[in-house]
């Protein structure tokens, strides 16, 4: 609860109040499309492991890296339903009350101030994550979460040809934003 605010005295209809905001002229897809022009990138497959390579930043779960060698992390997931409607003034609003099921919702057309008077409405439902039912979102950061992802952390921390990046690889709840910055940071270390 600490990130968010429960009140805010502003006239701002953005959720996010930081200097600079924004998102990638092309999204997000285009900016790690453009990234990775020169590399060899390999998604959803075990390749890279017999691949020979000076380094490997890898982005996935970390105790799927290992194989699962300690067992797997826990996480929840979210399911998102999406429903045309009128734009709403506010672009994202956390609702946390018993008499609705959803925690979230977020219109589109304000990412890029987008006059319109139809958008598209995102509702996340809260959900368990299940392999290969639905996608993990959130790493349960109590309990034997934290506990398992120390003995994955001690065996990354060991590897000199691999940088572990982003929430599943870092088992932390990390924003776009941090994420880059994670990159940047970790890679500067590896000139």
């Amino acid at each position: 609860m600490g990130r968010v605010e429960v009140l805010r005295d502003t006239n701002e209809s953005m959720y996010i109040l930081d200097q600079f905001q924004g998102v990638p002229n092309n999204g997000y897809h285009g900016m790690f499309e453009s990234m990775s022009d020169s590399l060899n990138v390999r998604l959803g497959d075990d390749e890279w492991r017999r691949a020979k390579a000076d380094l490997v930043v890898y982005t996935g779960g970390v105790d799927e890296y290992y194989n699962h060698c300690f067992g797997r992390l826990p996480y929840r997931s979210l399911k998102i339903v999406n429903k045309r409607q009128p734009k709403r003034y506010w672009s994202i609003v956390n609702e946390c009350r018993k008499a609705i099921s959803h925690t979230r919702s977020y219109d589109h057309s304000h990412w890029l101030n987008q006059d319109v008077f139809d958008s598209i409405v995102s509702y996340e439902y809260p959900c368990e994550y299940v392999e290969g039912e639905n996608d993990p979102f959130y790493p349960k950061l109590f309990g034997e979460g934290l506990e398992l992802f120390g003995k994955y952390d001690q065996l990354a921390s060991r590897e000199r040809n691999a940088i572990f990046v982003g929430r599943l690889a870092t088992y932390s709840y990390l924003d776009m934003d941090l994420v880059v910055r994670q990159v940047m940071d970790k890679l500067e270390g590896v000139k």
